[in-house]
Parts: C-alpha cells; structure tokens; sequence
C-alpha cells in the first residue's frame, strides 16, 4: 500500500476483502481537499482513509471490515466544531469496540487557536456542544475544544491546517 498514494476502494470490494498488510496507523481525513493533500505527502507506515462528512452506514461497516483485517490503532482528523466532533467520535467508536487506540490528530484546541478562520456558532452547534460534554468517554482534548468553542462563540475548519 506505500507505493498507491490516492486509491479509491469500492465498499463492496473492501467488504469481500481477505487480507490487507502495511501500515502501522490508520489516519482519517474528514476534508477531501485535505486527504488530497496530505495523500501526496503520506509516510509508508500510515494509511490514510477519507471519511466524507458524517460517514454512512456503509462506510462504517467497509471500515470495520477493515479493521478486522489489520487492526491498528489511528488518528481521526475532522473539523474542529461540533460537527466535526461528533464525527471523530463516532467514528473513535469503531475502534474502540474492537479493543484498539484512537486519538484525534490536529483538531484540537492548538489548531482551533491558531486559524484566522471564524466561523460563528448557531444554536444547533451549542446544543450539540452541550450534549458531547455531556458524554463522560470524550477524550480529554476534544473536550478541551469544545469547552473553548462554547466560550469564544466560534468554530473552524480543518483545511485551514491540514
């Protein structure tokens, strides 16, 4: 796989799929134009997997199809608001339940300090601020984040980073 740095896989392929080697760390990218990105830089020990927004049902599925064939911890990049929260965990979730490490890779509040992006919160992304500090397995950082968006009133976008 360290020779291929942009490969689409159907789901139906990947769910049909036997065997896959190489990597040492999955990275998901929710922005397109940052997987695209960062596929052009990609080390050989990471695989990079783009999630497109809030993944489907399908897609959560081709992934844990994947992961029960190299089952390796990953770093999950979204957007740093609500959304992109949820998303990170959601997806956090699949490796969770199958016993292996997540961690959200630059979304934290270090990216979100930094950008000149200002995005202003509606109240759809308060509510869902207020449910995800709710949740007691919210990794410490992402609950840094969203504690931060709450108070500042503002959010970013990843691909002003990444």
């Amino acid at each position: 796989m360290g020779t291929v740095h942009c490969l689409g896989v159907p789901v139906s392929d990947l769910l049909q799929s036997s065997g896959i080697t190489g990597p040492k760390r999955w990275w998901l990218v929710e922005n397109r134009a940052s997987f695209e990105q960062q596929a052009r830089n990609l080390k050989d020990d990471v695989g990079l997997i783009w999630m497109p927004g809030r993944p489907s049902t399908a897609w959560m599925e081709a992934v844990s199809r994947l992961l029960e064939h190299l089952p390796i911890p990953a770093w999950i990049s979204a957007d740093a608001d609500p959304a992109g929260v949820d998303i990170a965990c959601s997806v956090g979730a699949l490796w969770t339940r199958k016993g292996l490490q997540w961690e959200p890779y630059l979304m934290g509040l270090e990216q979100w300090q930094a950008t000149t992006q200002y995005w202003p919160l509606n109240a759809h992304d308060r509510r869902l601020i207020t449910a995800l500090l709710d949740r007691a397995e919210l990794p410490s950082s992402l609950r840094a984040l969203c504690a931060a968006m709450l108070e500042e009133g503002r959010k970013a976008e990843q691909e002003a980073w990444i």
